[in-house]
């Protein structure tokens, strides 16, 4: 499959280097303190932004539109400074949107709200139901926080990824690290999973991503997600990536 030995091509970030690889990539393009984290679909937090934020204390906005994941998100973030927690979803516009939530025995027992705009046939084995939850376009994310420069955007809405880097006035605003999702597998790490997954998910849409990108940013991925790295911010990353 051209479209499989495109991705695995692509060169991978080991796991354990994630956290200093996207701030290393973020230093070499910003070394001012003036640095911002945005993030969309923040889920309950725990996760690799919640470790970048709390190791190096970078100001972030965390948006999460399903109310019960919106409360746990409040709690992690509860103590900590230059935070901005918002309960809206990222659509094309300003708008009231059914999201599609999916329950399994997994997701009950975590207490975690798996949702998206789409119904998913990854997800057919889940339980489906809906929510209507409140909606802004990018640009006007970029304009209710009067958001000039992005260091890490990290954009995880189980397959509308595409949608909303659409929506990026790259000739105005160009965010120095850009991280979304490959695919949703229960186990994230298995390459032999990867052909059946992605064909699930829409893997034209993933190269489509991608392709919109590479003129601006190296590529690089890691277990689950592509990471796109300005130009600019290119880094001497000898021992932090390798081919897969």
């Amino acid at each position: 499959m051209k479209n499989k030995e495109y991705l695995l091509n692509i060169k991978y970030i080991e796991e354990n280097n994630l956290e200093d690889f996207i701030y290393d990539s973020i230093l070499e393009h910003n070394k001012s303190l003036k640095k911002l984290i945005v993030q969309i679909g923040a889920c309950y937090g725990k996760d690799l932004v919640h470790r970048i934020i709390d190791k190096y204390k970078i100001k972030s906005i965390l948006l999460e539109p399903h109310p019960d994941n919106f409360k746990k998100l409040k709690k992690v973030y509860r103590k900590y400074k230059n935070i901005i927690l918002d309960n809206v979803a990222i659509s094309n516009k300003k708008e009231r949107r059914k999201l599609f939530v999916y329950h399994n025995n997994s997701t009950e027992h975590n207490g975690i709200q798996l949702s998206s705009f789409l119904l998913r046939e990854c997800l057919s084995h889940f339980d489906t139901s809906y929510i209507f939850v409140d909606c802004i376009s990018f640009c006007d994310l970029l304009e209710k926080y009067n958001i000039g420069h992005i260091d890490f955007l990290q954009i995880d809405t189980e397959g509308y990824d595409y949608e909303i880097i659409k929506q990026i006035p790259f000739d105005k605003l160009k965010p120095s690290v850009i991280r979304f999702e490959i695919f949703y597998s229960e186990d994230e790490s298995k390459d032999d999973d990867l052909t059946d997954v992605l064909q699930e998910t829409g893997l034209n849409v993933i190269i489509k991503t991608i392709k919109m990108l590479e003129n601006y940013y190296n590529i690089y991925r890691d277990s689950r997600n592509i990471i796109a790295v300005l130009k600019q911010c290119s880094l001497n990353i000898d021992g932090d990536v390798h081919d897969s």
